[in-house]
């Protein structure tokens, strides 16, 4: 055997060698592991929160300017939002969707123009308090 074989064995022994390792990690007829992992929580674009920004905001029974009055509320008041209309109004000229709404009070609707959404209770509750601020 010459020195030369021992310092570097032929590229077709590294190639069968490799392809052996290959082939030998490969299990045939072994079913793949089953990973469950838990529920991961959702972080949400949807707006939760609203605080009015109008000076007096009526809510309303329906989506609509001409529904039945539900109640009102007054600039700075944080509303929870329950979901929004899928088309947009026109009222007064200004273009935007409708929001279903709630205190604690009362609930109906009230259109966008009126009021900023937030993703928070906590963020509206201090858009609030800087609303109300002289």
């Amino acid at each position: 055997m010459s020195l030369w074989y021992r310092r570097k064995p032929p590229v077709a022994m590294l190639l069968v060698a490799v392809l052996a390792l290959l082939l030998g990690a490969c299990g045939r007829g072994e079913t793949p592991a089953v990973v469950e992992l838990p529920p991961t929580p959702v972080v949400s674009a949807r707006l939760e929160w609203a605080v009015v920004r109008s000076v007096y905001v009526q809510i309303l029974s329906e989506p609509s300017a001409g529904a039945e009055i539900e109640g009102h509320v007054r600039r700075g008041a944080v509303l929870r939002v329950h979901s929004r209309t899928p088309f947009t109004a026109t009222v007064d000229g200004v273009r935007n969707h409708w929001y279903s709404v709630s205190t604690a009070e009362f609930s109906g609707w009230v259109f966008g123009a009126v009021i900023d959404t937030y993703a928070t209770e906590a963020v509206a509750r201090s858009a609030s308090e800087a609303m109300r601020l002289p």
